[in-house]
């Protein structure tokens, strides 16, 4: 990890070393500044076999985020009550964003609904996907580390007046995976397998609500 520590010089050490600085130059300066590496998730979409495609549009919405993982930083632990960050490994995009993207497209990929999209408001949706993603790290332990993810999910129908009726479906998603190694780098391949193990099961859940809801006869907004 990148840090700077910190330190005291005595005051006999600190005047000719700044005289040295003021006539030679300080060593580095010229060096270029560390590289910032972005990560993203990578998986292929989920296997979900469905009897039929449901008649409905279902629009994936940014998730919200814990005030702690609300950021593009590779977030870790290495103790309880701690977290800090990497200053040079960054996400390609916040939790919230990537999640809801990957949900949308695996959903998608399945053809369990007539339309699925991302983000926009503007076009008309049967049924609105919610969630809040509650842990989204890297957790350091002897044994080796993991990368921890949770989110909660809701699937709202998007015309429905009655608010008691309105909410179909909420439940909270966690999983961790094991690094195969003890760098960013594997973190992020850590992170995507406990994604699809995730995004599998949500989608098999929301399919479920919804061929539920058909079946029961309930009238869709």
């Amino acid at each position: 990890r990148s840090g700077i520590g910190r330190f005291s010089l005595a005051p006999w050490i600190v005047f000719p070393l700044a005289a040295l600085l003021m006539a030679g130059g300080c060593a580095g300066i010229g060096d270029p500044p560390a590289q910032v590496r972005h990560y993203a998730p990578e998986y292929e979409p989920p296997i979900v076999l469905v009897e039929k495609r449901l008649p409905f549009v279902v629009r994936v919405d940014r998730f919200a985020e814990s005030p702690f993982y609300d950021t593009t930083e590779l977030v870790y632990s290495e103790a309880p009550f701690r977290r800090d960050a990497y200053n040079y490994h960054k996400w390609q995009a916040s939790p919230g964003d990537m999640i809801a993207h990957f949900l949308a497209r695996d959903m998608d990929q399945a053809g369990m609904f007539a339309g699925v999209f991302v983000f926009d408001r503007a076009l008309p949706a049967t049924h609105v996907a919610q969630g809040a993603v509650e842990e989204f790290y890297e957790m350091d332990n002897p044994e080796g580390w993991r990368a921890v993810l949770s989110f909660r999910v809701s699937l709202l129908a998007a015309g429905e007046p009655d608010v008691s009726r309105r909410i179909l479906f909420q439940k909270r998603y966690s999983h961790s995976e094991p690094c195969h190694a003890r760098t960013p780098e594997s973190v992020a391949a850590a992170m995507s397998r406990a994604l699809a193990t995730l995004s599998r099961s949500v989608l098999i859940d929301l399919y479920r609500a919804l061929a539920d809801t058909t079946a029961a006869g309930r009238k869709i907004p």
